[in-house]
């Protein structure tokens, strides 16, 4: 007679191929946090939050994006739909000259 594994092996086994190592979520939240830091210097006053699977825990492999949201004051209304964007940041190129 066959002996198959029980439904918790093959679970346990099934996410152990597809789950991210603690070193791996441990470098994506470094790199997240620099990318919040980087965020608040450029627009002071600004909140963020994180989301997606390395917020929730449950980030598979390959790991390749962390997900996070930016809420921007923006009392002068120099961004949103219908302004220049980046141009308006400090570390932005300039733009572009209107050669016509």
């Amino acid at each position: 007679m066959n002996e198959y594994p029980t439904i918790e092996k093959v679970i346990n086994d099934a996410r152990a191929r597809i789950e991210v190592t603690k070193a791996e979520i441990d470098e994506a939240r470094k790199r997240r946090t620099a990318i919040v830091a980087a965020l608040k210097k450029e627009f002071v006053g600004s909140r963020h939050y994180f989301n997606g699977s390395v917020a929730h825990g449950d980030a598979l492999t390959p790991l390749t994006d962390v997900d996070l949201g930016v809420v921007i004051p923006n009392p002068g209304g120099v961004y949103g739909p219908g302004n220049r964007g980046l141009v308006n940041c400090r570390s932005a190129p300039p733009p572009p000259s209107d050669a016509n």
